[in-house]
Order: structure tokens, then sequence, then C-alpha cells
């Protein structure tokens, strides 16, 4: 590992659909939510809007200057030591300002990545050692509802949704922006954390929730059945 302005980074490289290798500078970040997400100068050096087959473009976090959109696609495989991680979702960063606009490195490697490994930063010795645990062989999944949610309230217990990507399941169901989720299975929403709804909308391809809507002082239910989008 390097070091540089009180970040970790790594060299390596990242398998791209075409079979090429390029190598690259990564930053190591476990408070970085996403598996990996790369930098705009890199997504645009190496084309990867257009040389990737199949992509979708979500809101991937909210911030003080709003949202972030980025494009969503599968990797073929990233090397980290003497592991390979396989199809796994990425995001490529469209930033023209801010941290991933830079071009002295190629992204940042995030907590569903490292999740899946016992991480011990040896700075002594500038080592990142590495050791799978069992979630290391489990599969990298994106929302599968297509909703982006956030929550509204200082408690966090009401959850709106903010972004809907087309023809996803969430589209399907006919949920919009600005609709309200009241209760998901029959239980209140406020039974869950945002990070549990999220989750849940992750797991099971196939499973039905049936969300309960609140839009403009009505309320109707939404049948939903989670898809892979990616």
């Amino acid at each position: 590992i390097e070091i540089t302005r009180g970040n970790i980074f790594i060299s390596t490289y990242l398998t791209l659909p075409d079979g090429k290798r390029p190598p690259g500078t990564f930053m190591v970040d476990t408070g970085w939510r996403s598996a990996l997400t790369l930098t705009s100068p890199f997504v645009a050096n190496q084309e990867l809007t257009t040389a990737v087959p199949k992509t979708v473009d979500a809101v991937t976090g909210m911030g003080i200057g709003g949202p972030t959109i980025d494009t969503i696609a599968r990797m073929p495989s990233l090397k980290l030591g003497r592991y390979v991680v396989e199809n796994f979702v990425a995001n490529f960063s469209h930033a023209k300002g801010g941290v991933l606009s830079q071009g002295d490195f190629a992204g940042i490697i995030g907590a569903e990545i490292l999740r899946r490994f016992k991480v011990t930063f040896d700075y002594p010795h500038q080592r990142m050692i590495l050791e799978t645990n069992a979630a290391f062989r489990g599969p990298y999944e994106f929302d599968m509802s297509g909703l982006f949610i956030t929550s509204g309230d200082g408690a966090f217990k009401t959850f709106q949704v903010y972004d809907v990507i087309k023809d996803s399941p969430g589209a399907r169901a006919g949920i919009r922006e600005g609709d309200v989720i009241a209760a998901i299975d029959d239980r209140p929403a406020s039974d869950f954390t945002l990070e549990q709804i999220r989750q849940m909308f992750k797991e099971a391809e196939g499973k039905e929730h049936n969300l309960t809507v609140k839009r403009d002082g009505k309320v109707f239910t939404a049948h939903l059945q989670l898809r892979r989008v990616i």
C-alpha cells in the first residue's frame, strides 16, 4: 500500500469485458458503500460506457449538491493480491468535480468488496493483508427494485421514492418519484431502517413484496417482484 494525502492506495489491474487489463492505482476506503467506483477520467480513457455490453444509469447517492448519477455495470474481475474478485457490480462516475474527477487514480475499492475479507492494514510494512471469509463467494448485486429510496425526516422513519429506473420492477409496479412507502408486506415501514429496506431489495431475485404507497393523499398497494436490472 501507499499512503497519499492520508488515503490508502494499491496498484493492481481490472479486467474489462473485451479482455483488456489496464493497470491502475485504486484508493481503498472501508467506508465507501459500493464495490468499486471508477473515476470519470478512467471511464472516459477506457471508453467504458460503450465497451460494456449492458449498463443502466441510476441514482447512487445524495449529497449537499444533489443526487449522484452513475452508470452501473458488471465487470469481469479485479485482482486483489492473490485473490480475484469476479462478476461484481461497478459504478462508472460522471463527476466533473471532486475526488472522482481526478485523473491520478482509477477508482475506489469499497465496502461491498472489502466486507468479504478480513482486512488488516499493516502500516509499518506498507501492506494490506486479506483473508477471505464466508461472504467471499456470495454474489454481487445491485438494487433489484429500480427504486432509489431516501429518508426524509430527522428520525429516519419516513421513506420516500426519489428516483425510479425506467422499465424496472418499481416502474412496472406503478411506483413514481415522490411516492411515500408506508408499509412493506403489511409491516409499517417505520419498523425498518433505510439500510434494511435497501438490502431487502438487493436480495432474492423473483421475490415478491407488497408495498403500501401514499401519493397525493391517496393510499394504494403496489405489487413488486424483484428482478436484476444489471
